[in-house]
């Protein structure tokens, strides 16, 4: 029995009490970025202070050093508040704040009002959002795929093609993955406006809805400036098409004709107007940002590069887009979602 009992205390880290000395404490966790949050407090301040600075800290953190950071967080405080936000970093706990929309809602109509107005996007689950969900479904389609996928592939090998013939170093981005989108846009959504007045409305109201925390007036003000001449662009384009009778197949010429058709699955000439806004704005910045997020992941890791490159040249579009994904799941386009309390939640428990 003393044999057992001293093996226990072995494995334990303790001292036999018979030795009379104190228990010994497990060593604590190495967790330096954790330890650099909570100096933030001991340094002093009001709390208001303090909760800025923390805050501030744990955007550079997200920005700059994710990985490790939110390793620590899942590892060691899994829910961790900090300043007035809290951040939750387990799957689990991600799922069902992500699942409970009635509690957890969407921060984004405030950015939103003012520059394309309440675009389904920044809607909790309400009759409108059921409402406006529906009527964009049947103007995009699923089955629309393929038709996208043929524009996306015809016009990135001609990109590619002309800039691999002239033979010299090339701005990627530029010249292909904000390009490609805009084809898009034109030939899918239905957009009539040049590439620079595109980009540049759609990186104004990105910028304003999912970047500026810090609420600076001039990202705001350009935003709304790219809002009125994008409406503007959209609502000549709207009177050119009913003007000519003209009725494309495109998600712009779908819209109008469930308008036209009436009933209660469709959208006022606003509702088109945004809606189209917000296409632009959520396809443009958003796939940019992934491909060349997927292609800095993919430099890095030469083995993960080298089996892009081999499915790209056999033709295996399913295997190359898994490795894409999986370089994404390391260099995510956005590595936090936020969400508003709307009432008392227990979570974790």
């Amino acid at each position: 029995m003393s044999f057992v009992r001293g093996l226990i205390q072995l494995i334990c880290g303790r001292e036999s009490p018979g030795n009379g000395g104190p228990a010994t404490p497990p060593p604590k966790p190495a967790t330096p970025i954790l330890d650099q949050f909570d100096a933030i407090a001991a340094g002093g301040g009001s709390p208001q202070e303090i909760a800025l600075r923390q805050a501030g800290f744990v955007r550079g953190q997200i920005r700059d050093n994710a990985l490790p950071f939110f390793r620590e967080l899942r590892d060691h405080r899994p829910i961790m508040p900090a300043g007035p936000i809290w951040l939750v970093s387990r799957f689990r706990d991600v799922e069902e704040i992500l699942h409970r929309e009635t509690v957890f809602g969407v921060p984004y109509l405030p950015n939103m009002t003012g520059v394309i107005g309440p675009f389904v996007l920044s809607q909790d689950i309400t009759p409108q959002y059921d409402h406006d969900i529906s009527a964009m479904r049947l103007a995009i389609r699923r089955e629309d795929l393929p038709r996208v996928h043929g524009i996306v592939s015809r016009h990135a090998a001609q990109i590619v093609d002309e800039l691999v013939a002239t033979g010299q170093p090339f701005d990627i981005v530029q010249s292909l993955t904000r390009i490609v989108p805009l084809r898009v846009a034109q030939e899918y959504f239905g957009f009539e406006a040049p590439d620079d007045d595109m980009k540049r409305w759609a990186r104004a109201a990105f910028e304003e809805f999912f970047v500026n925390l810090d609420k600076v007036p001039a990202v705001r003000e350009a935003a709304v400036q790219a809002g009125a001449e994008s409406r503007d662009a959209l609502a000549g384009l709207i009177a050119r098409r009913r003007a000519s009778g003209e009725e494309r197949d495109d998600v712009l010429g779908r819209l109008l004709a469930q308008q036209k058709a009436g009933g209660g699955l469709c959208f006022d000439d606003e509702g088109v107007i945004r809606t189209l806004q917000g296409c632009l704005i959520g396809m443009d910045e958003t796939t940019n940002q992934a491909c060349n997020a997927a292609l800095l992941v993919m430099l890095s890791q030469p083995p993960l590069l080298a089996a892009a490159q081999a499915a790209a040249k056999a033709g295996e579009d399913e295997k190359l887009a898994a490795i894409v994904f999986e370089a994404l799941r390391f260099r995510p386009i956005n590595p936090l979602v936020v969400r508003v309390l709307k009432q008392p939640y227990t979570l974790g428990a």
